[in-house]
């Protein structure tokens, strides 16, 4: 943080951007009627909150035995951080989340969505929990809870444990997605106890992408289409493994769901020919994760468009 704006200033300056938490979990409950709106327009329920990611704000990325993640490697590929910024220290949020816990109180925000850092709950992606790890997410919760605002989980954020991407290439393998099933069981089982919804994945859609085709986000990988089309694949499967264990293991009444940024499409003209288009297109250009997460197959128009870059799947993954 500049010497020159505050951490109490930054957080009125961004407040006055604050967006309401709207998801899939919300969208699924919604009713087709008008819903009863407030003076300022917003539906009755309306819940306002903030959000942060965990690498981009915690830092402590040595602290407490948490292991490495794909952006602690990434972020020192030359080339790949045009200033060369990382976020070992970050905003230092985890030793000062009840200072930014009161500046969220203060901006009147009633909500505060966080993602745990995977690699600090179990370093390597498996294996043995680090509880240390998972002890700041308690003090976290409960420092949230004492303040009046409700704790928004997210189990992916995109700093996956380096041991996976270099053990079994990341999403690109169905290991990774069974680890984080057995990732999502040991969250929601220590925590749902407090936090009533849990986001699986953050914005597949770009991770996938960006990640693994065009090398701009971590890990850095320029693959085929063929190998980004499966690594998407994947990422459906493990927010489907995720929602199971968060079903079978979480606090009974857990919502669970998708965080994900859609291709949205809406008609230039608003015939009925025209809304038929905009709903095709919305279902096509988002078929690749969210069609198949919703109906359990691909579009025809998917598989036609993929050939024989498709990816490949049995009835078990």
């Amino acid at each position: 943080m500049s010497d020159k704006v505050s951490r109490r200033q930054f957080a009125k300056v961004a407040g006055l951007s604050a967006a309401g938490i709207a998801s899939p979990l919300e969208i699924a409950d919604a009713k087709p009627a008008a819903a009863p709106r407030s003076a300022g327009g917003f539906p009755a329920g309306f819940l306002w909150g903030t959000a942060t990611s965990s690498y981009q704000v915690e830092g402590a990325v040595e602290e407490d035995g948490r292991g490495a993640s794909i952006w602690d490697r990434f972020v020192r590929i030359p080339g790949k951080i045009e200033d060369g910024t990382n976020g070992d220290r970050a905003a230092e949020h985890y030793h000062r989340y009840k200072d930014d816990i009161a500046l969220i109180k203060e901006l009147g925000c009633k909500a505060y969505r966080f993602s745990v850092a995977w690699p600090r709950v179990f370093p390597d992606g498996d294996g043995k929990p680090n509880p240390k790890g998972l002890d700041f997410y308690n003090r976290l919760i409960d420092e949230l809870l004492k303040n009046g605002i409700d704790p928004w989980l997210t189990l992916y954020h995109w700093d996956l444990p380096q041991s996976l991407q270099d053990r079994f290439g990341g999403w690109r393998s169905t290991e990774t997605c069974k680890i984080f099933g057995d990732y999502a069981a040991y969250v929601a089982e220590h925590l749902t106890d407090r936090v009533k919804n849990v986001f699986t994945l953050n914005e597949s859609g770009r991770f996938v992408y960006f990640g693994y085709g065009i090398g701009i986000d971590a890990p850095g990988l320029t693959l085929p289409q063929v190998d980004v089309n499966q690594v998407r694949h994947n990422s459906a499967l493990a927010h489907g493994l995720a929602v199971q264990a968060v079903r079978a293991h979480g606090r009974r009444g857990t919502r669970v769901g998708p965080a994900e940024n859609i291709d949205a499409c809406i008609p230039a003209i608003d015939t009925p020919e025209n809304v038929r288009a905009a709903e095709i297109a919305l279902r096509e250009l988002n078929a690749g994760y969210l069609n198949v997460i919703m109906t359990g197959r691909y579009t025809d128009a998917f598989l036609k468009y993929a050939g024989r870059d498709a990816p490949k799947y049995t009835d078990a993954n």
